[in-house]
C-alpha cells in the first residue's frame, strides 16, 4: 500500500515539474517577444558618421592600403560616403589609366628600338605565358601524389633535378636525390618562386646544367606525370628564353606586358564599378 502511494506521489511530482517547466518556457517566450518588440519600437541610434568629417585626401590615403572589396564596403555607411567613394574611385581610375599609357609607351619604344626581335620572340613570349598559366593549374593534390612514389621514373627524377638546379643559388651540379626533390616540392613557396622567377638570375654555368631539358622527349614526360610535364614546359621555355642573345630585352618586354595587362584588369574592374 505504501509503495503504491509512493509511486503515485512520484508521478504527481513529475507532472508538477513538467507543468512548471512549461510555464517557465512560456514566460521566456513571452519575454523574448516583448524584448524584440521593444527593440523594433526603440531602435538604438547609430554613432555619428565620423568618416564624413575626414578630408577626402586622407580617406584616399587610407583606402590605398585596402583591396576593392573592403574599399567598396564603405559605400554602405551613408549616401555622402558613397558619393565620396565613387569620386575617389574615378580619381584612382584616371591614375591607373595614366600609368598604363606611360607603361605602354615605354614598351612600344623598346620594341621599336629593337627591330631584330621578330616573330620568334613573340612565339617565345607566348610560350612563356602559357607555361605560367600551366603552373597555376598545379594542385596540392598533384604534389602529394608525386610524394607517394617511392621509386620514380627516371625521366620524372631528371625533371625534378633540373627544377632543383633552377631554384638553387649554388651552381654546382646536384646529385640525384629523390628526397631532396620532394623537400623542394613540399616548400609551400616553390610555385610562387617559379611564377616570379627572375630569368636574369640564371648564370652561364647554371644554363649549361639546364640545357639538357631541350633534348628531352615531351610525350614521355606527359604520359608519366602531368605535374612533371608542367614543370618541364616551364623550365624548357625559361632555358630557351635565356639562350637568346637579347634575352634581357625579351624578358623585360615580357614583364612590361604583364604589368600592362594587370593595369588593364584594374581599369576594367573600376569601369564596371563606376558604370
Amino acid at each position: 500500500m505504501l509503495r503504491k502511494l509512493q509511486k503515485e506521489l512520484d508521478q504527481l511530482n513529475k507532472k508538477q515539474e513538467k507543468t512548471q517547466s512549461s510555464i517557465n518556457n512560456l514566460f521566456f517566450s513571452v519575454e523574448e517577444i516583448y524584448l524584440r518588440q521593444f527593440r523594433i519600437n526603440h531602435p538604438i541610434l547609430p554613432n555619428p558618421n565620423l568618416i564624413i568629417r575626414v578630408r577626402p585626401e586622407i580617406i584616399n590615403f587610407i583606402f590605398a592600403f585596402l583591396d576593392y572589396s573592403s574599399f567598396l564596403q564603405f559605400r554602405l555607411v551613408s549616401q555622402n560616403t558613397n558619393n565620396q567613394i565613387l569620386y575617389l574611385l574615378s580619381l584612382k581610375l584616371n591614375k591607373i589609366q595614366q600609368q598604363q599609357n606611360i607603361k605602354q609607351l615605354e614598351l612600344n619604344e623598346i620594341i621599336e628600338n629593337h627591330p631584330e626581335l621578330g616573330e620568334q620572340t613573340e612565339s617565345l613570349l607566348l610560350q612563356y605565358q602559357l607555361s605560367l598559366d600551366d603552373l597555376k593549374k598545379i594542385r596540392r593534390q598533384d604534389i602529394c601524389e608525386l610524394s607517394c612514389i617511392r621509386v620514380p621514373p627516371p625521366i620524372i627524377e631528371t625533371v625534378l633535378n633540373l627544377l632543383k638546379i633552377l631554384l638553387t643559388q649554388n651552381n654546382v651540379e646536384q646529385q640525384d636525390n629523390w628526397h631532396q626533390y620532394l623537400r623542394v616540392l613540399n616548400d609551400c613557396q616553390f610555385l610562387n618562386q617559379l611564377l616570379n622567377f627572375d630569368i636574369l638570375s640564371i648564370t652561364d654555368d647554371k644554363l649549361k646544367l639546364l640545357q639538357q631539358i631541350t633534348t628531352m622527349e615531351e610525350r614521355f614526360i606527359y604520359s608519366s606525370s602531368l605535374f612533371a610535364y608542367y614543370i618541364f614546359k616551364y623550365i624548357r621555355t625559361v632555358v630557351m628564353l635565356r639562350q637568346e642573345p637579347q634575352y634581357k630585352i625579351i624578358f623585360q618586354i615580357g614583364l612590361m606586358r604583364k604589368d600592362v595587362a594587370k593595369l588593364q584588369r584594374s581599369v576594367d574592374k573600376l569601369q564596371k564599378i563606376l558604370g
